[in-house]
């Protein structure tokens, strides 16, 4: 970077060719490189993280889309250059521009390797349910028999292939709503799904039972879309602090702990005295069942904005949120995060 202070503004090859080609045709000689680079998660690389301005879902995607493809296309200048010692691996969910590259583009020089029942991914999960069902053992007391194997392998069928199946479930047991026994009889209550039209139809099943079992599924579903679907309660493209983000869409104080009341499976809530970390998804894969009204059925959000907007004017009219806040909270709420709202475009 201090020999190329302007590379942060050029295109993603010409970022490759001068932070890493150059330095490895000029220190490659002698050295004993490492031989692979893993990349996980290319399909999550959003370009709307590096915009100011807002975009409409469509522009979003479209944006995200172009900017994974330019990265595809300089790792791949990068592999046909003689002097880059490595190989790589891509972990990504088969996206159709991602998959577009590698059938259009890059079929020559990459080998698809799909995680399916080829690589066990059963055995794999069942292993995660024994040591995750121990420690729930440990912390509850129950026996070293619950819950039996045929109850464990049920589980890993019903996942049909998708880990997140298995970790959303037994982040749903280990919660504190209830009883483990009950929270797994509740997961083993759910209808066995057919996959031959939506291979996510367990993943969906289990997403909506969560969300149902809170107090109030519809406005949990309008408070996740606005917090985790929308760039409305974001500052310079990252998410405003949970605390913020409580104290702006509360209607009455309390009303955070009422609408995630079990829904800690779902969504990572930091402490109140944190007013730093925003709320987190576990796993992207429930945005995309919150924008897919064929997956999320009732739960599907179309009024994000107009909450946004309602309690935008509704603060203004009260000249505060309706949580009482602390000196300090005063000041972060009313100079920061609330300011931002203007200058973010949001309100635009």
């Amino acid at each position: 970077m201090h020999r190329f202070p302007s590379s942060i503004r050029e295109e993603k090859k010409v970022q490759f060719d001068q932070l890493l080609l150059q330095p490895l045709r000029e220190g490659r000689r002698g050295s004993d490189w490492p031989k692979v680079i893993l990349i996980d998660g290319l399909d999550e690389c959003q370009a709307e993280e590096y915009v100011d301005t807002p975009r409409s879902p469509q522009e979003a995607a479209r944006a995200n889309e172009a900017d994974q493809t330019e990265i595809l296309r300089a790792l791949l200048k990068a592999t046909n250059d003689p002097s880059f010692p490595f190989r790589i691996i891509i972990a990504s969910r088969p996206e159709p521009a991602i998959q577009s590259f590698f059938t259009d583009i890059a079929h020559h020089t990459t080998r698809k390797i799909f995680l399916g029942d080829k690589y066990g991914p059963d055995a794999d999960m069942l292993l995660f349910l024994n040591s995750k069902f121990k420690s729930v053992q440990l912390k509850y007391g129950l026996p070293a028999s619950w819950p039996s194997d045929n109850v464990k392998q049920t589980l890993v069928e019903n996942a049909s292939g998708q880990f997140i199946y298995v970790a959303v479930a037994m982040r749903f047991i280990e919660g504190s709503s209830a009883p483990p026994q009950e929270l797994l009889d509740q997961v083993m209550a759910l209808r066995r799904q057919d996959i031959s039209a939506n291979p996510f139809a367990p993943l969906d099943a289990l997403y909506s039972h969560i969300l149902n079992s809170s107090p109030n599924p519809l406005l949990a579903a309008r408070w996740l879309s606005l917090i985790f679907r929308t760039n409305y309660l974001e500052e310079s493209n990252k998410k405003l602090p949970a605390r913020f983000t409580q104290f702006f869409l509360e209607s009455s104080p309390g009303e955070a702990s009422y609408v995630f009341r079990g829904l800690n499976s779902l969504v990572s809530i930091p402490p109140t005295d944190d007013h730093t970390s925003p709320y987190s998804l576990f796993h992207k894969s429930l945005t995309d069942f919150l924008e897919d009204p064929s997956r999320c059925g009732s739960l599907y959000v179309t009024d994000c904005y107009e909450l946004y907007f309602s309690r935008y004017l509704q603060i203004w009219k009260d000249q505060g949120p309706a949580t009482p806040l602390s000196a300090l909270e005063k000041g972060d709420f009313f100079t920061n995060s609330w300011t931002c709202l203007f200058t973010s475009g949001s309100f635009c």
